[in-house]
């Protein structure tokens, strides 16, 4: 899972978010910077508890030197956080990141010195398996560099599981699932997965993939030939397999250097 596209573009862009989520928040105030992973993109969010931003402002926050509050305050005063405008900054992140594919805005119950609702911006920048359209190089930077690479982890661990055939236990003892319109547990993936009960380890990937259209997938694997756990760590989707066996240190190293996990 990548993101391509000009890291000092992009991290401007974020500056400039933050900046105007600080010029619009009291001392004392609170921003939070979350992030998540959905199908096919990358989800930012900025949170902060300042004026917020009435409705009819929300559509004009992004144009260039738009005058939101009151334009005769500066925001260097410790008390006088309610003017100046946002300037060029949010516009000038809306062009970057709508130039790398993706989208911005802003959400907000409206306009309070008071009650200070705060206001929420979201920002999502599409994830690809290859570069973009490289004429964005020429103003973007290089796109064949990837900003973002989401790393496979291998956890050792012992997973209890009564009620799963040693069979079905030798290869795939369990798949967490997560995409738009699903969250599936161990326990509520076991009836799913009595369908692989008679499939071996190498088929158990392609299975999957069929079986699932975007998914994030975590695999629970437990002993098995090596070879097999080989085959279905390069062919499954999974960005984090679990190993159903306590490992020491020295051998967990050795099974992700056979599995090729770094």
């Amino acid at each position: 899972m990548m993101i391509y596209g000009d890291a000092e573009r992009l991290q401007q862009a974020l500056d400039n978010v933050l900046a105007n989520a600080i010029k619009f928040t009291p001392d004392n105030g609170n921003i939070t910077i979350d992030g998540r992973l959905l199908p096919g993109f990358v989800e930012i969010t900025f949170t902060d508890t300042g004026i917020g931003i009435s409705t009819e402002n929300q559509g004009l926050i992004f144009d260039k030197f738009g005058q939101l509050g009151r334009t005769d305050l500066h925001s260097s005063g410790k008390t006088k956080f309610k003017g100046g405008g946002p300037g060029l900054g949010l516009s000038i992140s809306k062009g970057i990141i709508e130039a790398h594919g993706g989208t911005i805005w802003v959400e907000s119950e409206g306009y309070d010195e008071v009650k200070l609702p705060g206001s929420t911006f979201h920002i999502l920048l599409p994830t690809r398996t290859e570069p973009t359209d490289p004429i964005m190089t020429k103003f973007f930077g290089n796109l064949n560099k990837p900003i973002y690479k989401q790393k496979r982890t291998l956890v050792a661990k012992k997973i209890p599981q009564p009620t799963i055939p040693p069979r079905e236990r030798a290869f795939l003892v369990g798949v967490e699932i997560h995409n738009q319109h699903r969250h599936l547990t161990l326990e509520d993936s076991l009836t799913e997965l009595a369908l692989l009960a008679d499939t071996a380890g190498v088929d158990v990937a392609g299975e999957l993939t069929q079986k699932l259209s975007h998914p994030h997938v975590e695999t629970y694997i437990g002993p098995g030939k090596v070879q097999e756990l080989k085959a279905l760590a390069e062919e499954t989707l999974s960005d984090v397999i679990i190993f159903d066996n306590e490992l020491s240190p020295r051998h967990q190293r050795e099974l992700e250097k056979t599995l090729g996990i770094n």
